[in-house]
């Protein structure tokens, strides 16, 4: 058992009040960027949708508690000083725009955004900068956070900085970052207005020799924290580790270090705390956050694989936004041409489904086909050592197969796990095979699954089916 890596101490450092954000919820989408472009997405990647346009400059963005989407740009070799930022509203449409350094006037080479939010009510940005003043023999370095207002005008003109601490992230309201970068962990809260009156909160230090913190996001009660390390590693040069405190910085209870391919680069935590997305040598990902109790291993623990949401993402940032519904309202559906009475027509013969049922609409003709309800090709093997099924694609396009089993019926708790997951590109609607990829701990399950039921999730066209089929 490895011993925990936390340590509690006390730290008196400035606070800046912001907006209530809204009741913490399971997150629907992610913001990221590809391209140095501003995306959101579905969490399984299947639904994308670009919200920014024009020159590709783009270089931070963040998701705010209600759905709310913030990104900065700057023109490659320009000063940090003539940066702009958008505020989307969660249908798409530009809330703000102008730009985002007002009030910085600093002198010296300056560095920013490190880190970017937005307040729940998608009125005030939040982000970190580090100025450096040349001088001789030293010069002067600050490192700290800016919050700027923002409101439906553009160009707003007043930002509160402060240097208790950087990279900061927004946890429940609360700023939280490290005030040294070395080792801690702080939060600033106040209530009333952006400039105090200050509090004192209690710290995290981390106890890893040689380590240096950098982005800390968290769940909106605080107790579920994703701490970006850079610890000297030179296998992991920037790695992810998962804590659990009782409350937002409160009494420490696990840890454990992601597993990532290659360097992870960020991170972000939904606001319930359920999920996790990331970005490593493989891309943008979303996983569940694993179990994380008193005394657990070193590594995390993950009930299931990541998804990968865009091999090309990075810098997510999870939310509440509604990305189907989005993509819907860009891409509408062709309107349908009625058939002339005039016409003979000759009816298709009816779809049917193995195991029985059919697809028929009422008054005759065929329905558009739903993917296949028996999942033939679905057995024991085929999920714990890679097989295919075949399934019913509704239209061109992805088709997806997920298969989960309760954690109870192989004598786990928790939540469901996932078996096995696999998509392939369909070129038209019709039956097409799918090869599912075990997870880990599918392969680990497969003496357990013998006669158990698992659930069956097939997307395609925008629909989801489940089934429950028995593993023989």
């Amino acid at each position: 058992m490895n011993p925990p890596r936390l340590v509690r101490l006390v730290l008196s450092i400035a606070v800046a009040a912001l907006a209530v954000t809204a009741a913490a919820a399971q997150a629907a989408g992610v913001a990221y960027l590809k391209d140095r472009q501003v995306w959101v997405s579905s969490l399984d990647g299947t639904r994308k949708v670009q919200l920014s346009s024009g020159d590709a400059w783009w270089n931070a963005v963040g998701q705010s508690a209600s759905g709310g989407i913030v990104a900065t740009k700057n023109e490659p070799g320009k000063i940090f000083q003539l940066s702009q930022f958008a505020i989307w509203n969660p249908d798409g449409s530009v809330k703000d725009a102008g730009p985002a350094s007002p009030g910085l006037n600093f002198s010296g080479s300056l560095a920013f955004p490190l880190g970017l939010e937005l307040t729940a009510a998608n009125t005030g940005l939040v982000y970190g900068f580090s100025h450096y003043v040349y001088g001789y023999p030293v010069g002067t370095l600050t490192q700290g956070y800016a919050i700027l207002p923002s409101s439906t005008r553009t160009s707003p003109s007043a930002t509160y900085t402060n240097t208790a601490v950087r990279w900061p992230t927004l946890a429940g309201g609360r700023v939280i970052g490290t005030p040294d970068a070395s080792s801690q962990i702080a939060v600033e809260s106040a209530a009333g207005n952006l400039t105090g009156p200050f509090t004192t909160w209690a710290a995290l230090a981390l106890n890893i020799p040689g380590a240096e913190i950098h982005r800390v996001q968290s769940s909106a009660d605080g107790q579920i924290l994703a701490v970006e390390v850079a610890d000297g590693d030179s296998a992991h040069p920037t790695r992810i580790l998962v804590m659990k405190t009782a409350g937002l910085l409160g009494a420490y209870v696990d840890d454990c270090w992601l597993p990532v391919s290659g360097e992870a680069t960020s991170v972000d935590v939904s606001a319930d705390g359920s999920l996790l997305a990331y970005t490593d040598a493989g891309g943008l990902k979303v996983v569940a956050t694993p179990n994380l109790r008193s005394g657990g291993p070193s590594d995390c623990e993950l009930a299931s694989g990541p998804v990968t949401v865009d091999a090309a993402g990075s810098e997510p940032a999870l939310g509440p936004i509604d990305v189907e519904a989005l993509y819907a309202a860009r891409n509408p559906a062709p309107p349908t041409t009625p058939t002339s009475p005039t016409t003979p027509t000759t009816p298709a013969p009816t779809p049917t489904t193995p195991g029985g049922g059919s697809t028929a609409t009422p008054g005759g003709g065929a329905a558009t086909p739903a993917p296949s309800p028996a999942v033939p090709g679905l057995t024991r093997s085929a999920v714990t050592a890679g097989g295919t099924v075949r399934v019913t694609a509704r239209e061109a396009g992805r088709v997806s197969v997920t298969v989960t089993v309760a954690a109870r019926a192989v004598g786990r708790k928790g939540k469901a796990i996932v078996l096995a997951t696999g998509s392939i590109r369909a070129t038209r609607k019709g039956v097409v095979k799918v090869r599912l990829r075990p997870t880990r701990l599918g392969r680990a399950l497969k003496a357990k699954l013998r006669g158990t039921k698992v659930k069956v999730v097939i997307r395609s066209g925008g629909r989801t089916t489940t089934k429950t089929v028995t593993l023989k």
